[in-house]
């Protein structure tokens, strides 16, 4: 005769057992995960270069912003030195947590980008996104321009290694060993309207050309007509203004100037602008009717007349504003204005690295609109070639 008693025993026995099968896998995924935030910012920094030391220093300084507090935000970093394969860390009031280590893998590509994206927005929900972009950076000027093409530098400059910016002028954005993305790529590699903002850490990324090309991916760019010192941007001061429940991204590019106006010698050089998007399509649809009738003069324009940039030989980036005032006095007060809507936050400093007198530039802040632009005269024909190829040159030019 069987038992009673035993057989109820064996029964809760096989019962217990299968419920730790059951919940165990559940308590060490819960472990892991991350509950839904507010906001969820990413930077991806792509230092596989000059910049690597820069790197760690300011992801140290992530570290210290996020002690400030950020709500229920999440600050993730897909960061990839020049020491070590891609990791993507979450960073914590309580330090730096690896999520995930990376095979090497080419950073600077647009499938790897976006890869990169989805996965964080798979493994931290959040009702916001914001993208931080950092690495060297040159605008709208592509990879597949070759040497020969490329404009002088001024590369060997003495605080040439206070900049985030290469030796050679002709590439994008984001360096990883001797891979470049283009302007094209980075479109590619940005889901549309998946950020709020995106906020370049790069050289001479508020350019129109620039911010044309990603209209469709966020409503807002924050970003630098000149070059950016490579100390970066300040994140222990950024990083709260990024994570506040009505995002601050003038506290985000005032906190960026007041670090380096406050600071002296050639460390006293900043320009920064912040890009509404909603009205570049507008913008472009006026800028049509002003270039379109006044090609051939266009071609022929003065550029040494504008406010530059870059610190090139041969000046490729222009004040927009300026250009379009001195192309089209008539019609430049409608275009001024709309302008104005669209860079919602500027600000400069006077001098930066040390002005004319040396390799620097002297910024006029009369003709300081926050936004470059290229000039396809006919002596830059090789570099037209390229930029014929560019959204905003099909948009306004043809």
């Amino acid at each position: 005769m069987i038992n009673v008693n035993i057989v109820k025993s064996l029964k809760r026995l096989i019962l217990q057992a299968c419920l730790v099968i059951t919940v165990l896998p559940c308590l060490i995924s819960c472990d892991d995960s991350i509950p839904y935030s507010d906001r969820t910012v990413l930077v991806y920094l792509m230092a596989e270069n000059s910049l690597s030391n820069n790197a760690y220093s300011n992801l140290e300084d992530m570290v210290k912003g996020v002690e400030k507090g950020i709500g229920s935000g999440s600050l993730v970093c897909y960061f990839d030195p020049i020491d070590a394969p891609p990791s993507l860390i979450h960073i914590t009031p309580k330090g730096k947590k690896t999520i995930r280590e990376y095979s090497e893998q080419n950073s600077s590509s647009p499938e790897v980008m976006r890869s990169v994206i989805e996965e964080v927005r798979s493994k931290f929900p959040s009702s916001s996104y914001g993208l931080v972009l950092w690495s060297h950076g040159t605008g709208w000027m592509p990879a597949t321009i070759s040497s020969s093409r490329r404009m002088s530098t001024f590369s060997t400059a003495p605080y040439s290694p206070l900049v985030k910016r290469p030796a050679a002028t002709t590439r994008a954005f984001g360096q990883d060993g001797n891979n470049w993305m283009d302007l094209n790529d980075l479109q590619n590699g940005i889901p549309d309207k998946a950020f709020d903002f995106i906020m370049f850490d790069a050289c001479y990324m508020s350019q129109i050309e620039v911010a044309y090309a990603l209209k469709d991916k966020t409503p807002y760019i924050i970003a630098s007509p000149t070059e950016v010192l490579a100390t970066g941007f300040p994140y222990a001061e950024i990083i709260d203004n990024m994570f506040v429940s009505q995002l601050d991204l003038k506290g985000v590019c005032k906190e960026y100037f007041d670090y380096y106006n406050n600071k002296t010698g050639f460390n006293k050089s900043a320009t920064i602008a912040l890009i509404k998007t909603e009205k570049l399509q507008q913008i472009s649809e006026l800028a049509k009717a002003i270039y379109m009738p006044r090609l051939a003069e266009i071609e022929s324009f003065n550029v040494s007349a504008l406010q530059y940039y870059d610190r090139n030989y041969t000046h490729t980036m222009f004040d927009l504003d300026q250009f379009v005032r001195l192309l089209a006095p008539e019609e430049a007060t409608q275009f001024t204005k709309l302008l104005d809507e669209i860079i919602v936050y500027k600000a400069a400093t006077p001098i930066f690295l040390g002005g004319n007198s040396g390799s620097g530039i002297t910024i006029n802040l009369e003709n300081f609109s926050g936004i470059s632009t290229y000039v396809p005269i006919s002596s830059y024909s090789l570099l037209n070639q390229s930029y014929y190829l560019q959204d905003w040159y099909r948009a306004v030019y043809e």
